[in-house]
């Protein structure tokens, strides 16, 4: 028996399927499972930044947890100074996204982990680590938390501030500063 789980379905089982619009995150990837083989999928991470640079190795890192959480049935090919899109294009990397030419990109990342997590409670990386981002009383974030929580991650070096206000002005050592003014956090799904 053939099982194949398509994004339309993918994003049926998850409970999202008015949010298709937002998801180009696996345009055109199907995952299959032919009959006594475990599933076996590739995706492209494209990313503008060196392999060396600070966003490079969170994308090696990702692939490799991708990789060991899978227990190796997925795979993430990571393509750092944006080999498939131009130089790291931003607008070249969404349109090959749109064409299914990159599978994930980090150029559209704050709307990305936004959708996400108010549609799923997580983005693909964080629910593959087993992991969600919750905010008062153990709910999802609601939109303008979600946008507000992820608007450092439009430039990495206002990520590391985030990180470092956080970690200097909280005794809890899950928040970014964002998360602190959003009163969110990520934990343990």
């Amino acid at each position: 028996m053939r099982y194949c789980l398509t994004r339309r379905t993918f994003i049926r089982s998850l409970g999202l399927a008015g949010g298709s619009a937002i998801l180009t995150t696996f345009p055109g990837r199907s995952l299959a499972a032919a009959a006594g083989t475990a599933p076996q999928v590739v995706f492209k991470f494209s990313h503008g930044e060196a392999a060396d640079s600070a966003q490079g190795k969170t994308a090696d890192f990702f692939a490799e947890a991708v990789a060991k959480r899978s227990n190796g049935r997925i795979k993430v090919d990571v393509f750092p100074a944006g080999q498939l899109a131009g130089g790291g294009d931003v607008r070249v990397e969404l349109e090959r996204v749109q064409l299914g030419v990159i599978d994930i990109t980090s150029s559209a990342g704050t709307l990305y982990f936004a959708a996400f997590e108010v549609l799923a409670g997580a983005s693909v990386g964080k629910q593959v680590m087993g992991l969600k981002v919750v905010a008062s009383g153990g709910r999802a974030p609601n939109a303008m938390e979600a946008l507000v929580r992820n608007v450092s991650k439009l430039y990495w070096p206002l990520l590391i501030l985030d990180i470092i206000i956080g970690l200097a002005v909280s005794k809890n050592y899950t928040q970014k500063y964002t998360d602190k003014l959003m009163n969110t956090s990520v934990v343990d799904a």
